[in-house]
């Protein structure tokens, strides 16, 4: 059990005057002293810690010019401020953002299909899908929360440093050429496939015959390698001829899981798999929100590309993660304090994105005992009051979060150990038999009453990380 979570990164801790205006950083050294003689009060902003001076305020104070590199991608992405000094381009935070493209994507397919089964099962709907339209500047869910993440991360180091500068690595992808690096001439602009059918250019490339097995008997059938319940996409090289017996037995497993006494198939088919270029796609979309945004809260923003950024890591001979090409950004000529250890911010969310949530979490009104009516169960529930049926008085209000003494699930609370003393968490609130209890991450229940509250669930949870690149799945 660690005794708490990771306050700050490096060997420095944000500073902030009397009236919360960032000033520039202090060694933890120096912030002990100024919290033992009174100059300082301890202070929690965006999930961090920070020391608060008592008697000093920023026009009393030298405050340098920091810059914040942004290494934007879709799964994550990594920040880094830096200070420039005598000796080079020193890291002051490290910051790597977590995204959760991939959960709001299974959420979103499971409303969906719960929706579509309700429609068919309750009565005799006609079509909807030409009656919605989407607000000009509209963007996916997944694309817009790794918008928000990124701008909101800003925010919150803005609070903490004096940032005067952003550097935002602008890149760009050719999916053509990534898909088929010797493409040229009149199949620049063609797919593969040219002008046939999906279904018939694979039954066609495969000659009708299962891949798994090899027989050429039965209903031959189209199957994706990678399930679609995996992030499996629907191009051409992640769909193969299946036989009817071999699509059934696989199922969602994995290739590697269903041909392992098979290793020829399994290395044929893999030698016809390409990386999805679906990432590649939204940064291109993302590049130019991304430079409006920070333009938008009014600090100078200047775009480097990877290829000098490739350049300058490769000079000061720093691993290539996101946080490194964050730093490394603006072609410093020497980089000192490079982390081994990164600030890991994870987006949980904030909850449902409903604005009226009715009981099932599925989106399907339940029928509450004691309420009969004449046609049927959910007929009736429907002739009942929005209050007793689960949704708030007034459309937009949403419904109150479980509360424990004004402590819900997601806030930081810190908590004494028996054994190790004070230990900082996140609180989950769980409601079972009719009672109210609080833990910790999950690992102990305890008395509300022994939980001191530090700060309010922000739909960020803070950590301590590596500083290495991840391996892919």
């Amino acid at each position: 059990m660690s005794r708490h979570i990771s306050p700050h990164n490096q060997t420095t801790v944000p500073v902030l005057d009397r009236d919360g205006t960032p000033l520039a950083p202090t060694r933890p050294s120096r912030a002990r002293r100024w919290l033992e003689t009174g100059k300082a009060v301890r202070c929690r902003k965006h999930g961090r810690f920070a020391v608060q001076l008592t008697n000093r305020s920023a026009a009393q104070s030298i405050t340098p010019e920091m810059t914040l590199g942004i290494d934007p991608g879709v799964r994550r992405t990594g920040m880094a401020v830096t200070i420039q000094n005598q000796e080079g381009s020193k890291v002051v935070a490290a910051v790597e953002i977590h995204h959760r493209g991939r959960q709001i994507t299974q959420a979103m397919t499971k409303r969906r299909l719960h929706r579509n089964s309700r429609r068919g099962r309750l009565r005799r709907r006609p079509a909807r899908f030409d009656n919605r339209t989407r607000k000009p500047g509209w963007l996916q869910p997944t694309l817009a929360s790794i918008q928000a993440n990124i701008l909101t991360n800003v925010k919150h180091l803005r609070d903490l440093f004096p940032i005067t500068k952003v550097l935002l690595e602008s890149c760009k992808f050719d999916p053509r050429l990534m898909w088929d690096p010797n493409v040229e001439g009149k199949e620049y602009q063609e797919s593969e496939r040219g002008r046939m059918q999906v279904r018939e250019y694979v039954l066609q490339r495969d000659g009708r015959i299962c891949q798994y097995c090899g027989t050429r008997k039965g209903r031959i059938e189209i199957d994706h390698v990678v399930p679609r319940s995996k992030n499996g996409s629907d191009r051409v090289s992640n769909l193969v001829t299946s036989c009817r017996r071999c699509n059934q037995k696989k199922d969602n497993r994995s290739l590697a899981g269903f041909l392992k006494r098979k290793p020829a198939g399994l290395k044929k088919i893999e030698a016809q798999l390409k990386r999805s270029l679906s990432s590649a796609s939204h940064m291109n979309y993302l590049m130019h929100l991304l430079r409006r945004g920070l333009e938008g809260m009014g600090v100078p923003v200047e775009e480097s590309d990877a290829v000098s950024t490739a350049s300058t890591r490769k000079v000061l001979r720093v691993k290539k993660t996101h946080v490194n090409d964050a730093a490394c950004l603006g072609g410093p000529e020497k980089l000192i304090n490079v982390p081994r250890e990164v600030t890991v911010v994870r987006s949980v969310g904030h909850g449902r994105r409903q604005m009226l949530t009715p009981p099932s979490e599925h989106g399907t009104p339940r029928y509450k005992a004691g309420h009969k009516g004449r046609n049927s169960p959910y007929r009736a529930y429907c002739r009942l009051a929005r209050e007793v049926q689960g949704f708030t008085t007034m459309p937009g209000h949403k419904i109150q979060q479980r509360r424990v003494r004004g402590i819900t699930s997601g806030d930081l609370i810190q908590y004494t150990h028996p054994v190790v003393g004070a230990v900082t968490g996140y609180a989950t609130v769980t409601k079972s038999k009719g009672k109210t209890r609080a833990g910790v991450s999950g690992r102990r229940d305890m008395k509300i009453g022994a939980v001191t509250l530090l700060e309010r669930n922000n739909g960020y949870r803070y950590g301590r990380g590596p500083n290495e690149t991840p391996k892919r799945n």
